[in-house]
């Protein structure tokens, strides 16, 4: 096997033919800089993206100053870019990472530049490579957002309602508006489950997942799934008048859902709301959602397929 490598390589007259052949063969976009940025060498994975994404077929990278492109760019990502490299070239890092989006129209990715110094060589220069990372992130992505997520509903779950919740009532707090709680139990969910199964029973909790969906249009609201057949909305800047029109709203639209092999049955919800009013700002977020369960809590005392709404009331001062 080394005969035969030493062999191959021996066809290359050129030592500089057989590293440009070898770096031209990576998918890495590659080039090479000074130590005043300007570029000395780029393999063809570079040329190719470049042409990909709008520069010129043939264009000539040679004695193009990087650091000079980075500075002109209005991208922020491009600012520090040019600042990681410069960090490399002064010597106060020997190396630089730095991920990054490039969207195309169509497609999402990511890249990670990382420039080094390039050792062994009396003449400083220093390689900057662009690899691409997509499968990577998109897989983060995708495990970033079922850690926050019901995977059955593809509403918020629990650890995304908290901290939604902890900035919506600190934004309430800072801004003096009003901020509403809506919970709802489906009432009566067991018996549908026991009867059609859980598939049917997961069906109509899909249902429920995207009715509430459409009630959450805006940055300030978050539909949520607190498990089992219990559901909790965020509405930011809402008062106690329209939280309590939406509730009512999505207790009939629950109403009109279709159980699969049950063309005559329907289910109802009960529904608790608590609103906390500007100049109540010594309530929590704790006795905001304690007072939405008290309602919920009543909701079902008074006959279930209801709902009830409360004020919450200011803390006495000490």
């Amino acid at each position: 096997m080394a005969d035969y490598f030493q062999g191959s390589l021996f066809h290359f007259s050129d030592r500089a033919q057989y590293l440009a052949a070898l770096l031209n063969s990576l998918e890495e976009q590659i080039s090479v800089i000074d130590r005043d940025g300007v570029i000395h060498y780029t393999n063809l994975a570079w040329n190719r993206f470049a042409e990909q994404n709008g520069m010129p077929a043939g264009y000539d990278w040679l004695g193009v100053n990087y650091l000079r492109v980075c500075d002109n760019s209005v991208e922020p990502l491009a600012l520090m870019a040019a600042e990681g490299i410069r960090r490399v070239l002064r010597h106060e890092q020997q190396h630089f990472h730095l991920e990054y989006p490039c969207h195309s129209p169509d497609t999402q990715r990511w890249f990670m530049m990382r420039v080094s110094a390039i050792p062994g060589i009396e003449v400083e220069f220093y390689t900057i490579s662009h690899i691409n990372v997509t499968e990577r992130k998109l897989q983060e992505l995708d495990m970033a957002y079922l850690s926050l997520h019901d995977p059955l509903t593809g509403l918020a779950n629990r650890r995304l309602f908290n901290s939604f919740l902890h900035n919506e009532w600190r934004r309430s707090m800072r801004e003096q508006t009003p901020l509403s709680f809506i919970m709802l139990d489906l009432d009566n969910f067991k018996l549908c489950n026991d009867h059609f199964g859980h598939q049917v029973g997961d069906d109509f909790l899909q249902q429920v997942g995207r009715l509430l969906s459409t009630f959450c249009q805006r940055a300030t609201d978050l539909p949520s799934r607190f498990g089992g057949d219990e559901f909790a909305l965020i509405l930011g800047n809402t008062g106690a008048e329209a939280a309590a029109r939406m509730g009512e709203a999505i207790r009939l639209g629950i109403g009109e859902l279709l159980i699969q092999g049950a063309d005559t049955l329907r289910l109802s919800a009960s529904v608790g709301i608590a609103t906390l009013l500007p100049q109540q700002a010594r309530v929590s977020e704790e006795e905001l959602l304690s007072a939405a369960d008290m309602a919920l809590y009543l909701a079902k005392q008074g006959g279930k397929n209801r709902c009830h709404s409360v004020s919450c009331s200011a803390l006495p001062s000490p």
